[in-house]
């Protein structure tokens, strides 16, 4: 089922006049070029997805699991800048495994050509397991998460048209109308269908085919897998985050220019953990090597996970399974 991320070499950078786009493989050398970026994705993950880490499980997505692959974002200042990535997996599958998910889509899923493509062949399916992009200026709001996706789109065409398959995007999307209406605009459907084919993979491989909790499964099918999006940039997001980010410079809780996300969460959690104070806290992540500085560590100290998880308390039961929500109601 699982086939590798790269049929051959690793794809070419993808570059323009802002940032590049580069694929990079799991199992890579502490201090190579690939640790390295892999490591600057997995900072920024582990700020925006802090539950998808729970047993090391975002660890070993990253840095670990040879079925896995990430594309990473990179910025030129002073020297190369991570400012996000993205982690997937490729399954070939049979051409029946599609059978149920379009009997229960809305809209028809397929074109025509689509069809032509579809008699007999087997499917190219892409996973996205994980999506980030730092929320701080000069990221936030430029359209890298389109870019991203967009790579990725070109990467799955091309594996796609080696292997005679009919490509599928399949995604989890965290819950939240943001997280939702920007994979609504890279192509992808939130329909019966797609929670089909989750359910599907989960069921086939449970351990390595997780359903995250607080999340939206999310498909789509032949052209619209592969349609390029023209990144745009989001002057709301980009608003937003500067208030925030300068009520905070003011009031000097965070560093001009920081990441406005860690702090804005450490509030939230200060504040419900004054009102709540017999909340209670999980287990950490689980380490598991590999990274500069011995075990991976959880966020940065203890006390800062524990105020995490007392966010995400408020709203839901801690003792789900892994979830890769991006906490977009929290703030």
């Amino acid at each position: 089922m699982f086939v590798p991320p790269f049929s051959e070499r690793l794809p070419a950078p993808a570059c323009d006049d802002r940032v590049a786009l580069v694929m990079v493989a799991t199992g890579n050398q502490q201090g190579t070029a690939e640790h390295r970026r892999l490591a600057g994705y997995k900072a920024v993950a582990d700020e925006l997805l802090p539950f998808m880490r729970s047993r090391g499980h975002l660890h070993h997505l990253v840095f670990r699991d040879r079925t896995a692959a990430s594309a990473v974002v990179v910025a030129e200042s002073g020297g190369e800048v991570v400012l996000g990535g993205a982690t997937f997996r490729l399954l070939l599958l049979p051409a029946a495994w599609l059978a149920e998910a379009e009997g229960e889509m809305a809209a028809p899923v397929r074109s025509e050509r689509d069809t032509r493509m579809h008699n007999a062949q087997p499917v190219l399916c892409m996973d996205i397991l994980a999506t980030a992009v730092a929320q701080r200026r000069g990221a936030c709001g430029c359209g890298h998460g389109t870019r991203l996706v967009n790579y990725l789109k070109a990467h799955l065409l091309s594996e796609a048209k080696r292997r005679r398959a009919l490509p599928v995007l399949l995604t989890q999307s965290d819950d939240g109308p943001q997280a939702l209406a920007f994979w609504h605009k890279q192509g992808l459907e939130a329909s019966a269908g797609a929670s089909a084919c989750v359910a599907r993979l989960s069921g086939s491989d449970g351990k390595s085919h997780i359903v995250y909790d607080y999340s939206v499964p999310m498909l789509a099918i032949g052209e619209a897998a592969v349609r390029s999006v023209k990144p745009g940039e989001s002057t709301r997001a980009q608003e937003d985050l500067d208030l925030e980010l300068e009520n905070l410079e003011i009031s000097g809780e965070v560093e001009r220019g920081g990441d406005v996300k860690r702090t804005i969460l450490k509030k939230k959690a200060a504040a419900i953990s004054a009102e709540q104070p017999d909340l209670g806290g999980g287990e950490g992540e689980e380490g598991e090597g590999g990274e500069e500085g011995g075990e991976d560590a959880v966020v940065t100290d203890a006390p800062e996970l524990e105020l995490l998880r007392l966010v995400v308390a408020s709203a839901g039961d801690l003792n789900k399974k892994k979830t890769n929500i991006f906490l977009l109601e929290v703030w």
